[in-house]
Protein backbone atom coordinates (compact mmCIF):
# COMPACT_ATOMS: atom_id res chain seq x y z
CA UNK A 1 0.00 0.00 0.00
CA UNK A 2 1.42 3.30 -0.83
CA UNK A 3 1.83 6.16 2.42
CA UNK A 4 -0.72 8.26 2.47
CA UNK A 5 1.54 11.11 2.54
CA UNK A 6 4.34 9.98 -0.56
CA UNK A 7 0.61 10.31 -2.40
CA UNK A 8 -0.26 13.30 -1.38
CA UNK A 9 2.82 14.73 -2.36
CA UNK A 10 3.02 13.30 -5.52
CA UNK A 11 -0.56 14.50 -6.33
CA UNK A 12 0.57 18.27 -5.20
CA UNK A 13 3.44 17.72 -7.24
CA UNK A 14 1.45 17.12 -10.33
CA UNK A 15 -1.36 19.60 -9.65
CA UNK A 16 1.32 22.29 -9.78
CA UNK A 17 3.26 21.93 -12.76
CA UNK A 18 0.24 21.59 -14.42
CA UNK A 19 -0.47 24.46 -13.04
CA UNK A 20 2.80 25.99 -14.04
CA UNK A 21 2.59 24.97 -17.58
CA UNK A 22 -1.15 26.66 -17.64
CA UNK A 23 -0.22 29.92 -16.62
CA UNK A 24 2.97 29.78 -19.10
CA UNK A 25 0.67 29.12 -21.64
CA UNK A 26 -1.75 31.88 -20.71
CA UNK A 27 1.20 34.12 -20.32
CA UNK A 28 2.39 33.22 -23.76
CA UNK A 29 -1.70 34.27 -25.52
CA UNK A 30 -2.09 37.19 -23.27
CA UNK A 31 1.17 38.23 -25.02
CA UNK A 32 0.44 37.58 -28.32
CA UNK A 33 -3.16 39.38 -27.89
CA UNK A 34 -1.71 42.28 -26.71
CA UNK A 35 1.43 42.36 -29.61
CA UNK A 36 -1.91 42.34 -32.06
CA UNK A 37 -3.56 44.69 -30.42
CA UNK A 38 -0.47 47.18 -30.49
CA UNK A 39 -0.36 46.52 -34.53
CA UNK A 40 -3.61 47.50 -35.05
CA UNK A 41 -2.93 50.70 -32.94
CA UNK A 42 0.11 51.34 -35.46
CA UNK A 43 -2.33 50.52 -38.22
CA UNK A 44 -4.51 53.06 -37.22
CA UNK A 45 -2.41 55.73 -36.59
CA UNK A 46 -1.15 55.54 -40.02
Amino acid sequence: MIHPMIALLAVILILSTGFLILYKIFGLVEKDMADDEKKRDDNDTL
